[in-house]
């Protein structure tokens, strides 16, 4: 897991999902480059695999955001938020 790699003082890689692209199945294909990120005091993760059961004992604050907002398209976008 790339996570416990930057819990472990370890540069963490990896490909991330490419949400610009979406595929005839309607999901979303991995970007071609590759994502670094060093080591740091503080690790924010964003994005719904960041509240899988496999990362829960990595992360000590969680926070979901609950919005709603007009997408310019006569729709609205809506969210949630908590802090756990």
């Amino acid at each position: 897991m790339r996570l416990s790699r930057l819990f472990g003082g370890k540069v963490a890689r990896w490909h991330p999902f490419d949400f610009e692209r979406i595929r005839a199945d309607g999901k979303y294909p991995l970007k071609r480059g590759i994502v670094e990120r060093q080591p740091a005091d503080v690790i924010i993760v964003d994005g719904a695999y960041s509240s899988r059961p496999e990362v829960g004992d990595l992360i000590d604050l969680s926070v979901l955001v609950d919005v709603r907002w007009r997408n310019g398209i006569g729709g609205y976008w809506v969210g949630r938020m908590a802090i756990g």
